[in-house]
């Protein structure tokens, strides 16, 4: 993960980056307490009851080359994850952009947008 490299797509070496987008909360989700928290600074998702609780309790941190949280537009999305991937296949390598994730995860959100919800 991160950056540079002889790697043309910036991955560090091994071709791969991994960005995480929070799915907002769908109408009948709302006014829950989410476990999730994104911090955009370090690109960490931390998931835990602490976060909903409001308390130090046990949660897991996981850091990724990208984290947004649900509110991001999708012009957020496509800086972060790719112009390095359309420069490198305009420089002849191979590039994919994949969503990957559990049924209701938010990839339809994620790679369309938020018009997107009732697809």
């Amino acid at each position: 993960m991160g950056g540079g490299g002889d790697d043309p797509g910036g991955g560090g070496g091994d071709g791969i980056r991994v960005a995480v987008r929070l799915r907002p909360f769908l109408p009948h989700e709302a006014g829950t307490a989410s476990c999730v928290h994104v911090n955009t600074q370090g690109n960490q998702i931390s998931i835990g009851r602490s976060i909903a609780e409001g308390t130090d309790g046990e949660k897991k941190t996981f850091t990724f080359d990208h984290a947004l949280p649900g509110n991001s537009p999708q012009s957020a999305v496509y800086d972060a994850c790719l112009p390095q991937l359309i420069t490198a296949c305009l420089g002849g390598h191979n590039a994919t952009t994949l969503a990957y994730g559990q049924t209701g995860a938010g990839k339809t959100y994620t790679i369309l947008g938020p018009g997107s919800a009732s697809a």
